[in-house]
């Protein structure tokens, strides 16, 4: 990882995988929420 001290540095973790996500709290990373991906076309134009 490269980066200042204090510098923010998003991550990402797989939300069924409780052990890696254990070990990104573990190196103090803080969750700030969920990506949701929405497929082209998914939401309604009208």
């Amino acid at each position: 990882m490269e980066g200042r001290p204090g510098e923010p540095l998003f991550a990402q973790v797989a939300p069924g995988n409780a052990v890696s996500l254990r070990a990104f709290l573990a190196a103090g990373f803080v969750p700030i929420g969920a990506e949701v991906p929405f497929p082209r076309g998914s939401a309604s134009q009208d």
